[in-house]
């Protein structure tokens, strides 16, 4: 991957899609963990700056352990969670 200015315009533009649904004043923090998650030969090609290493560190470690929270301390579900009708609607 290369930097290009069209990959600027395209992840400018996906964030602002995703993060339009968070708060105005926490939408530079978030910018900043985006930053975090994208791997580093992904934020070189879009130009996005290289996070504080303790954000990385603290961002990657939170989310293993949400995982291990998850995985340990929630049991596993008995019933599945449909959000839609199991049987087909029919449409004439």
């Amino acid at each position: 991957m290369v930097y290009a200015d069209t990959n600027v315009h395209i992840a400018n533009a996906t964030m602002d899609l995703f993060l339009g649904v968070i708060p105005v004043r926490l939408r530079p923090m978030c910018k900043l963990v985006v930053h975090a998650l994208c791997p580093p030969r992904l934020r070189k090609s879009i130009g996005f700056p290289t996070p504080h290493w303790s954000l990385a560190f603290f961002i990657e470690y939170s989310l293993k352990v949400a995982g291990l929270f998850v995985r340990y301390f929630c049991p596993p579900r008995t019933v599945p969670k449909c959000r839609t009708p199991r049987q087909p609607i029919a449409v004439w």
